[in-house]
């Protein structure tokens, strides 16, 4: 951590040390350069070293009090994340819930005459009708214009982990838009 190696010249250094080189940059100046790349209290004491201030020292229980208060705001965004992963999986298993088995509808039609695919399709595969109504992270509203092809994404475990839209007309085709241009694909849940 915080440094670097060539494995064919085998030279190795400091970030700094590397920023310097491919850079071509005075210490100061590479340190100035890798402040953007920082944050927080790491670019505030960056930003005094370079002004010549000097840095002010911390006491152990300081730094004890600054490490608790990070972990919690740690733990507090992986809640959110968490939480936001929660309301995605659950606002596509509302919108897979309104979809139809694929045999006889355009998605079905789309997968055999444009893709060429023959024999038996997958459970995961669907069809959501058109003019369709769902809500997908707190936004409510959303209408699929055009019915669409619904690709399921399970994980290992069988869970369903995410959806992927291709919007199709009446006749099996690809949906376009006004120009001409297919519509993009839309993805929907949690895509790793």
């Amino acid at each position: 951590t915080g440094s670097w190696k060539n494995w064919e010249s085998n030279e190795r250094g400091s970030i700094l040390s590397l920023v310097q080189a491919e850079k071509g940059l005075d210490f100061n100046a590479a340190l100035s350069y890798v402040k953007d790349y920082c944050r927080g209290s790491v670019s505030n004491e960056i930003d005094s070293f370079l002004k010549g201030e000097k840095g002010s020292e911390v006491s152990p229980a300081e730094r004890q009090a600054e490490g608790e208060a990070s972990k919690l705001e740690q733990q507090q965004r992986e809640k959110e994340a968490l939480s936001l992963k929660e309301a995605k999986l659950s606002d596509i298993s509302t919108l897979i819930e309104k979809t139809r088995q694929i045999t006889g509808t355009p998605a079905e039609t789309y997968l055999r005459k444009e893709r060429g695919i023959q024999g038996e399709l997958s459970d995961s595969l669907r069809y959501l009708p058109a003019w369709t109504t769902f809500t997908y992270s707190g936004h409510g509203g959303n209408t699929s214009f055009s019915g669409a092809l619904v690709s399921v994404a399970k994980d290992l475990g069988g869970n369903t982990t995410a959806i992927q839209l291709t919007y199709l007309t009446a006749e099996g085709e690809r949906a376009k838009d006004k120009s001409g241009e297919k519509y993009g694909k839309k993805s929907f849940g949690v895509v790793k």
